[in-house]
């Protein structure tokens, strides 16, 4: 019997967040878009310590960009074969805003995995990753956004779309960009069409941008081809299937979850919570599962420095991996092996962010130079 694609485990879920929306809320537009951006204030916690302190959004992008978060961004799109555009709101948050434009500790900007998984289980980074900036937001489909059923509104570029939207709408002029899992393959997408658009291009298309640069990638836990990271995960479950020398589908699934996923004795709060509520189930889409990233044309710019983090008993095995070095096409590449599975920054919190810090920390110290 083949084994069957991992199931997760599910326990009883937590309660979900929930959020404030006051009626005052400013609002800041920019003319050039169709519909206007802005950015509505939820909360701003400034009773919370300052490494805690928080601020929450709502934004309104173009057609055709779309992008979740904790706070609520609004984006449009089409069905295929319609004329028809709607508007959809995503969620960001930010900790720290404080030091979002600080010229020596430069912000965070994280991107979740799934896709559909909604950020909060990436939050634990706050405090893994401390004295800087951190922005999260929950990808159109998911957590605080608005989650359309049409799967056409879907895609890899779509995703980029809205990563743009958010950081033209954050207008910070330098940032590092972190993904985990799928959020590695946006990120890479990002950083790709950044370099790639001509620099003409990107000193007019917006006579009110005045530039965003991506200082730094970490890319965690994400695979160069979707395809072969399927493979090794049904690889891994056939091994289990005969080491355990069942074919229920349960108990096998159970294993892969404990090796492979999620190495902890019970699965964090924090984490069952997203899985319990993940959002609109996309990853099975062509769009998704034929994906191999390719190298940035010849004539595009350098990629940024890059951090790859990997997990030693994670299904996204080294063969997934290590195409990244490739397609960064310089020196400027870190890598790191941590002893663990798919959620790093939860079953080695410690080790993992003092990873991060010391890699981030070094980038600054370069830009300062």
């Amino acid at each position: 019997m083949k084994a069957l694609r991992p199931i997760i485990p599910r326990t009883a879920a937590l309660p979900s967040a929930k959020w404030h929306n006051p009626s005052n809320s400013p609002t800041r537009r920019y003319p050039s878009q169709t519909p206007t951006y802005w950015i509505l204030m939820l909360q701003w916690a400034m009773q919370a310590p300052s490494h805690r302190r928080l601020i929450i959004h709502h934004l309104t992008v173009t057609p055709r960009a779309r992008f979740p978060s904790p706070d609520r961004l609004a984006r449009g799109g089409s069905s295929v074969g319609s004329e028809e555009y709607k508007s959809f709101d995503m969620s960001y948050r930010i900790y720290r805003p404080e030091l979002l434009r600080s010229a020596s500790a430069t912000p965070l900007l994280v991107l979740h995995g799934g896709p559909s998984l909604p950020s909060r289980y990436l939050y634990p980074l706050v405090d893994q990753v401390p004295d800087r900036s951190m922005i999260f937001y929950d990808q159109l489909g998911c957590g605080q956004s608005d989650a359309p059923k049409d799967l056409n509104l879907y895609s890899i570029s779509s995703s980029v779309d809205d990563l743009e939207a958010l950081i033209k709408a954050l207008d910070i002029p330098r940032f590092h960009l972190y993904g985990h899992s799928f959020g590695g393959v946006v990120a890479y997408e990002y950083v790709k069409r950044v370099a790639e658009r001509p620099q003409y291009e990107e000193q007019t298309s917006d006579k009110d941008n005045k530039g965003h640069s991506c200082h730094s990638v970490i890319i965690s836990n994400s695979s160069t081809s979707v395809a072969m990271s399927n493979e090794e995960s049904d690889r891994i479950l056939q091994e289990l299937e005969v080491g355990l020398n069942t074919q229920d589908a349960s108990i096998v699934n159970g294993a892969f979850w404990k090796r492979s996923q999620c190495r902890l004795g019970e699965t964090p709060a924090v984490l069952q919570d997203v899985i319990d509520n993940t959002g609109v189930e996309w990853f099975s889409a062509p769009q998704l599962l034929d994906y191999v990233a390719k190298s940035s044309s010849r004539w595009a710019r350098e990629l940024p420095p890059v951090l790859i983090v990997s997990g030693t008993h994670d299904f996204v095995t080294k063969p997934c991996t290590e195409g990244w070095r490739r397609l960064f096409k310089h020196n400027k590449i870190t890598e790191a092996e941590v002893d663990g599975s798919h959620y790093l920054h939860l079953e080695k919190p410690q080790e993992y962010g003092e990873l991060l810090t010391s890699f981030l920390s070094r980038q600054d110290q370069e830009e300062l130079r």
